[in-house]
């Protein structure tokens, strides 16, 4: 199976299951985000293993094409600064996730990262 249309897979299946456990969730989400920033080994751990995922699409997916394919690789490099920010930037990864689940937009982005999913999904099960 191309790389490609693995990730597609992979990301969208994982972008449409997670946004949608945020959404049925959302009261119990508040609690968790509480519980995920008093504990530092949480922020640390969940930000190596977010960096090795995504260190893992860029460097094996390196397409830079203004399509789906390109898509993948800039979610690679938004994974990657994601687990740095959590790794080295500790109290303000903190102070922004709880100021964006609290705004509007955090329900705008949710949506949005869903409708990316189901697109990574269609195109990956139907090419």
């Amino acid at each position: 199976m191309e790389l490609s249309i693995f990730l597609a897979k992979l990301l969208g299946l994982y972008l449409m299951i997670v946004c949608a456990a945020v959404f049925l969730n959302r009261e119990e989400l508040k609690v968790t985000l509480e519980e995920f920033q008093k504990s530092r080994l949480f922020v640390f751990f969940s930000g190596a293993m977010v960096l090795l995922l995504g260190l893992a699409i860029v460097i094996s997916h390196t397409i830079w094409e203004l399509n789906w394919r390109g898509l993948i690789t800039l979610l690679g490099w938004l994974t990657v600064g994601k687990g740095i920010i959590r790794l080295y930037f500790f109290e303000w990864a903190k102070v922004t996730s709880k100021k964006v689940v609290q705004s509007g937009w955090y329900w705008f982005i949710i949506g949005l990262s869903f409708i990316v999913g189901l697109w990574l999904v269609y195109i990956g099960f139907t090419q």
